[in-house]
């Protein structure tokens, strides 16, 4: 399946590289210790499996990103298209990436629009995997979002979907890889590439709701941080992530600006 709109290479293959990053995002949490199956109830059990179900299917998107790799580069004398001065492929930052940035978004998304998500991932469940129908219940879904929402809407709804699919034993990664890149060159790309393309660390719309909304809870955090007692030990937070604190930062110049 091929996308209807025509957009730049070097956009075809970050857009390529992100669902796949974004879809490999399936759990943050960490396994926990399980016991011998013998004494597992049923429901371990169940979490045991689904564990090794999503194992397998990040393990099918690292050689997924292997492939694109390959493609890339072998396209390169052609397209002039290089992973490494891509911000997307290459950030400045090792530990900063777009597809974590998206997934502390989607997250938030899902939260907001947990309902129409919710109810075309039940739409999409009860049918045959087809794109006009992932298309369609996207759309719907999206219809209640704006701005990098509106973006994140079709990434949150794929990931799902794979996850749900994987579960009832269909092997759907490269159908659904295929989906999100075709739905968000049809229908988003103009929006991102107009924004400065998927890096944004350095190009979003600093009047987005939803960014905005994510930088005040940060800097919220932040002013109740500087109210705690300094102490003579320096600890790192768990849950610290370098890039996002770059891309609050950047968001607060931009409105500012």
């Amino acid at each position: 399946m091929a996308s209807s709109t025509a957009v730049p290479v070097g956009f075809h293959y970050e857009t390529k590289y992100v669902v796949l990053n974004y879809l490999g995002l399936l759990s943050q949490e960490k396994p926990q210790e399980q016991p011998s199956l013998s004494t597992q109830d049923p429901s371990t059990f169940s979490q045991a499996v689904e564990k090794e179900i999503l194992e397998k299917v990040k393990a099918e998107i690292e050689e997924e990103l292997k492939h694109l790799d390959e493609e890339i580069l072998e396209a390169f004398t052609t397209t002039g298209f290089d992973c490494h001065t891509s911000p997307v492929f290459s950030p400045a930052n090792p530990e900063t990436s777009i597809e974590d940035c998206l997934a502390h978004l989607g997250e938030k998304v899902f939260q907001e629009l947990k309902e129409p998500i919710e109810k075309a991932l039940e739409i999409l469940l009860s049918k045959s995997v087809n794109y006009q129908e992932y298309k369609e219940r996207t759309q719907e879904a999206a219809s209640h979002a704006s701005g990098w929402s509106k973006v994140l809407v079709p990434l949150v709804i794929l990931q799902r979907f794979l996850v749900e699919l994987s579960k009832r034993g269909q092997e759907p990664l490269g159908a659904l890889v295929n989906f999100g890149v075709t739905y968000l060159e049809d229908y988003v790309a103009d929006y991102i590439i107009q924004q400065g393309g998927w890096e944004l660390y350095t190009s979003h719309n600093p009047n987005d709701t939803l960014l905005k909304n994510l930088f005040q809870k940060k800097k919220k955090e932040k002013k109740q941080a500087r109210r705690t007692p300094r102490t003579t030990t320096t600890t790192t937070p768990a849950n610290f992530n370098p890039g996002l604190q770059i891309f609050y930062a950047r968001v607060l110049a931009d409105t500012l600006s």
